[in-house]
């Protein structure tokens, strides 16, 4: 390939792009709202696929009892049961881990009282990767469990893709979504908000 064919074929790539940007800029707040309510599907989905895959939904049934066993769709209640519990989890997790920013993290960062962040902090982040690994593998091994004299606690790879999928990339983004909405620095705004009134 000569370099002015590479020449044009990048100036049409970087065309392109911009026609994508400027595109992206005109439909961004509809394109936040759908990713946002794509984030809370994937979050709900891949943690419910998970609990009906590795059998938990199941054994949930087991523990129950013949009535549930004979219950229609009982499994399907169970695994979407676990979905929205995913759900309220992240919410609270945001909420224990704004708290725990803003009381032993944030004075020590700042020398002066700053704005509430709206970025999810690095550790938190983190941390909730962590659990959901420790998560998936445990409902894994909770189903396993019914066997009696064997405890196996592996994901397959569809239980790998619901993971990164549902609890990474979903669980992360309603983490973003909910964190902003705790009152980190609250005490701040509302003093800044009276200093700016008597100015």
């Amino acid at each position: 390939m000569s370099y002015a064919t590479f020449a044009v074929i990048k100036r049409r790539f970087e065309a392109f792009d911009e026609r994508l940007d400027a595109w992206a800029d005109r439909h961004w707040p509809v394109l936040s709202v759908l990713g946002t309510r794509l984030s809370f599907v994937m979050l709900f989905g891949g943690v419910a696929l998970h609990a009906y895959e590795s059998g938990l939904a199941h054994a949930a049934g087991v523990r129950c009892g013949p009535i549930c066993l004979a219950t229609p769709g009982f499994e399907h209640v169970a695994a979407a049961m676990c979905g929205g519990a995913a759900i309220l989890f992240v919410k609270l997790y945001a909420g224990l881990t704004s708290a725990v920013q803003r009381t032993f993290i944030d004075p020590f960062k700042h020398v002066r009282p700053e704005p509430p962040a709206r970025e999810v902090a690095r550790w938190a982040a983190r941390l909730h990767v962590l659990i959901g690994i420790a998560l998936f593998l445990a409902m894994a091994g909770l189903a396993k469990a019914q066997i009696p004299g064997r405890f196996q606690a592996t994901l397959g790879g569809l239980g790998s893709l619901e993971m990164v999928l549902g609890w990474w990339v979903g669980g992360l983004a309603v983490l973003r979504f909910f964190w902003p909405k705790y009152p980190r620095g609250g005490s701040f705004t509302r003093d800044h908000a009276v200093d700016a009134r008597r100015k």
